[in-house]
């Protein structure tokens, strides 16, 4: 029998062999890698420039009181919560790169660059303290702040303190240079100078001893300040010396581990997190139990320089060149191509036996892990196909595994070909009397493998897992078609199918019960031949395996491992988020207390009962704002209608690594929570109902976890149409507008009153006009003169003229008086009239005399209407202050004619004219008192007030007389 050589590292050994056939096995050439021993690091989240990180190259991570990071880079100084980089800068900054961030008690944030200046965030606000360049010397500063808020720094040209207030410096005597320096647990400064390491305590200043050997020289700019839970510790940047303070002076740390694992490894710097200190070097990241003297390194090709350890205990390791590495849980380690040099990321399948844990590799590798020695092997067949089962075999002490429709054995013997075309195989089981294959045309049972005409085939179904109860005698098989039990009972084989056209994916054996999953994440317990209780995953996934162990049903899906506590139902889910290398779980096993799954992303183990166990997420508010207005408070906010509230959270919580989301939801309890994604940090709520609000705001963490809740109350004014002041104001704009129309209806009946006393007073007035009028037109001198020129032709024997006369004079009394009594009297009425009285008063004025009445064609006097006797003053005046006075021919006209809807009539004569009228009545004595023109002129202002159209008069002195011109509306003209 050939055994071939192992535990030979990065060797490759082919095997020739001469195969036989019949009962003996073949022999096969296979690849053997013994892979690195310590090669299982924890798993990581990476930030780099690809996703967000603004530079590849950082140099320090510290946590404020609040919780969000701060990260020195290359490129700046920024402010991470866990998904956003906020930047920070300031006008008078020489460089950009960042480093050596603290913070005093007041949450006060100091640094420096590499152009040896020192800032300070203040109020979020950052700026250079200036006094700084009036002290420093060469280099750039190292800084430290005590619990009093001192501000410590070193200088190529001494050691400085500052107030931390008005930051006026004041150089430590007796110093002329400084190195590095720490500020301990207890508020002492630490600093080191080329003669030596000091600290400072309560203003003393002291210097400390290193018991070295007389020949040992140290170079104390070379060292390191870490502190753990007891004592300040030194570290030289090189050489891989160690020094403890204990009893007064630095004494040497004697660590062979330590030194094995610090050996040609640069330090960037220490820190001490959870009884451990982490070292970051330029070659990866030494971790040092000092209890336990363990010492171990993670990710030795990496170049890192500082670590950190979060509020939520995430681990924070930032690089030189690769961004940050974010170690979620540092128990959860794996096992993949990049880091341990396993040949293929995808593991397929995963068992343990006793000490060891076997796995499979999609490539058609199989790993073999001594969990004890902390060494890993792997062989592989020269076929490359993939392997979706192993199996230990218990009873021949051997490790089975199928390959391209091949079943194939590895032991001392080496790797060997048990069966050819076995098919698919899925999973396999041993019996009391042989094995069980489950492939996907069928199971088999074998009663040895090194013969197939011992198969006996069970079922044509898919079969994918197998289970096998002894004590039952009972064979239950998960297939495509339900869940097939099969029992024994006089040498043969009884089965019966549960779970009708379910597909079962996987089974478990534990606790007197079978186990069985369906492919949508349905878990039935089958217990005395009944299914007692059933489980259903709470999200949609696909499923793989199945694992009970303990009181808790772990499951392997697409989504994570899933956990059900059978005695709370409880259900956790444990994926990428949660620390895991990938989401995607094939299989899970258990093995002295831990579980190994089988990943897309390579082997991975974690602790059995590990509790997930992060802090709740932080919620701020950055800012709160309406379209124009900033507001200042949460309570009282006071928003006008359809106004919308702009709310500007900011979650702080890295555990999530951006996977959560903000909730918001209005007036407490009776409203829902509307979720958002981690990315909007803009919340705008419009369409508030009037009234009092209340606004609550938290973010929920990636397993459904909420953070604390800001509540915004406010009040959201109501439309002005319904607002108080606004029913007031209608009300008094009612009443005002009552008083108006109130006010207008009287002042319309006062009015109106008015009018009516004025039409009365006006028609009194018109009447008392006509009867002045009409009096003027009966006047007694005239009536007299008329009379006595009748008489005088009566006593002359005139019997003729005298009678004509008096017919004349009675028709023109008849005329008047029936005229008077109209408001309105056709023009051919009031021009007979006129005639008549032309003719009276021509009796008394010495001859010759002539007259004309006439009007245009186009004038129908007949029709025309114009007010009663209003021509007869006017040839009045021609006969008493012109004419008569005039000597020899004595002439009057009247001429009527329309224009443009309005009568004009021309009064001429050619008298001796108004201005020699008025000098003989002046003259002349006053016998009578004539008042016709002033009694005509009050009657045509009181016609005037009644018509919108107005009667116009116009005097015009002629060389000889005078002409008026009357302008009369007219009144029912029709053509």
């Amino acid at each position: 029998m050939f055994h071939p050589a192992l535990n030979v590292e990065g060797g490759i050994f082919y095997l020739a062999i001469i195969a036989q056939r019949m009962k003996h096995c073949l022999i096969l050439p296979f690849l053997l890698y013994v892979c690195n021993s310590e090669a299982q690091y924890p798993v990581f989240h990476h930030y780099t420039t690809d996703n967000g990180l603004p530079t590849d190259e950082v140099y320090c991570a510290a946590q404020d009181g609040k919780g969000f990071v701060w990260l020195g880079t290359d490129a700046g100084l920024y402010r991470f919560n866990g998904t956003y980089f906020q930047k920070y800068s300031c006008a008078t900054q020489q460089s950009a790169a960042i480093s050596g961030v603290v913070f005093d008690s007041g949450g006060n944030l100091y640094f420096y660059n590499f152009s040896n200046q020192i800032f300070v965030v203040e109020r979020d606000s950052m700026f250079e303290i200036q006094s700084w360049r009036e002290v420093r010397g060469t280099g750039f500063p190292n800084i430290a702040v005590n619990p009093k808020n001192q501000l410590y720094a070193t200088s190529g040209n001494g050691f400085y303190c500052s107030d931390g207030k008005q930051y006026s410096w004041k150089k430590i005597s007796g110093v002329n240079q400084s190195f590095r320096l720490w500020c301990d647990k207890r508020g002492r400064i630490w600093f080191t100078t080329q003669e030596g390491i000091y600290s400072v305590e309560s203003a003393q200043l002291q210097k400390r001893l290193i018991q070295v050997d007389i020949a040992q020289k140290i170079n104390y700019g070379n060292l390191f300040f870490a502190e753990d839970n007891s004592s300040v510790w030194l570290f030289s940047i090189s050489g891989a010396d160690v020094y403890k303070w204990n009893a007064g002076r630095f004494v040497p740390h004697s660590s062979l581990a330590l030194k094995k694992a610090l050996k040609d490894r640069k330090i960037t710097d220490v820190k001490f997190f959870q009884n451990k200190f982490y070292i970051t070097t330029y070659a990866g990241v030494v971790w040092y139990d000092a209890v336990k003297d363990e010492a171990n390194i993670w990710y030795p090709n990496e170049s890192f320089s500082s670590a950190l350890l979060d509020e939520e205990h995430n681990l924070w390791l930032t690089t030189l060149r690769n961004g940050i590495y974010v170690v979620p849980e540092r128990q959860f380690l794996v096992w993949n191509k990049e880091l341990s040099g396993l040949p293929e990321n995808r593991v397929t399948d995963v068992i343990a036996h006793g000490n060891h844990v076997y796995f499979s590799m999609q490539n058609g590798s199989v790993g073999i892990l001594d969990v004890n020695a902390n060494n890993l092997k792997c062989i592989s067949t020269s076929t490359k196909a993939d392997i979706r089962n192993v199996f230990y075999d218990e009873q021949n002490q051997r490790l089975l595994f199928n390959s391209n429709n091949t079943l194939y054995t590895w032991s001392n013997n080496g790797l060997q070909i048990l069966l050819a075309n076995v098919g698919p195989v899925k999973k396999m089981v041993l019996l009391h009397d042989g094995y069980l294959i489950c492939t996907s045309m069928g199971a088999y049972k074998y009663s040895t493998l090194h013969e197939s005409s011992t198969a006996q085939k069970i079922t044509d179904a898919w079969a994918r897992d197998a289970v096998y109860v002894p004590n039952d005698s009972a064979l239950y098989i998960a297939t495509n078609n339900g869940l097939l039990i099969t029992k024994y009972s006089a040498q043969k084989l009884i089965t019966d199918t549960l779970l009708n056209d379910v597909q079962v994916v996987a089974l478990y054996h534990a606790n007197n019960a079978v186990y069985a999953i369906s492919f949508n994440g349905k878990v039935w317990k089958h217990t005395n031949y009944r299914f007692t209780k059933t489980y259903h995953l709470p999200t949609e996934c696909n499923v793989s395996d199945l694992l009970v162990y303990d009181g808790k049903i772990f499951i392997a899906s697409s989504v994570g491992l899933w956990r059900i506590d059978e005695n709370t139902r409880e259900f956790i889910l444990l994926n990428r988020t949660a620390g895991l290398c990938s989401n995607d779980i094939q299989a899970v096993a258990v093995q002295n207390e831990t579980l190994w799954l089988a990943t897309a992303k390579g082997l991975q183990s974690l602790p059995l009962n590990f509790v997930w166990n992060k802090p709740l997420p932080k919620l701020y508010l950055k800012a709160i704002k309406t379209e124009n207005h900033i507001i200042s408070s949460t309570n009282n906010i006071q928003l006008n209608h359809n106004q919308a509230l702009q709310i500007f959270p900011e979650a702080v919580t890295f555990s999530s690594f951006g996977n959560f989301r903000y909730a918001y939801r209005l007036n407490g309890k009776t409203g829902t929570w509307v979720y958002t994604n981690s990315s909007d940090t803009l919340i705008i709520l419009s369409g508030i109902t009037p009234g009092n609000f209340s606004v609550e705001i938290k973010a929920v963490d990636f397993k459904g976890r909420s953070s604390n809740i800001i509540t915004l109350r406010g009040k959201m004014m109501p439309p002005f149409w319904q607002r108080w002041w606004f029913y007031l104001l209608l009300v008094l704009c009612g009443a005002a507008l009552v008083y108006v129309i109130f006010s207008r209806y009287v002042q319309h009946l006062k009015k109106k009153q008015l009018e009516n006393l004025k039409r009365l007073e006006l028609e009194n007035e018109l009447q008392l006009a006509r009867q002045t009028a009409l009096k003027a037109q009966m006047n007694p001198h005239f009536i007299f003169n008329v009379l006595t020129s009748i008489k005088s032709y009566i006593y002359q024997n005139d019997k003729k003229s005298a009678a004509e006369y008096l017919s004349k004079f009675s028709d023109l009394m008849r005329s008047i008086l029936q005229m008077s009594s109209k408001p309105d009297v056709r023009l051919s009425d009031e021009l007979e009239t006129l005639r008549l009285y032309i003719e009276l008063e021509a009796m008394l004025l010495e001859p010759p005399f002539e007259y004309d009445i006439s009007a245009d064609d186009s004038t129908n006097t007949h029709i025309i209407k114009i007010p009663a006797l209003l021509l007869q003053p006017f040839v009045e005046n021609a006969f008493k202050h012109g004419l008569r006075y005039k000597k020899g021919n004595k002439k009057l006209t009247l001429h009527a004619k329309k224009i443009d809807g309005v009568l004009e009539v021309i009064i001429t004569d050619n008298g001796i004219g108004r201005k020699a009228s008025t000098v003989v009545q002046q003259l002349a004595p006053q016998t009578h008192y004539s008042f016709a023109s002033e009694a005509t002129a009050k009657r045509i202002d009181l016609v005037n007030s009644e018509r919108n159209q107005k009667i116009g008069l116009n005097y015009v002195d002629l060389d000889e007389g005078t002409q008026v011109v009357i302008t009369i509306p007219i009144i029912n003209a029709t053509e």
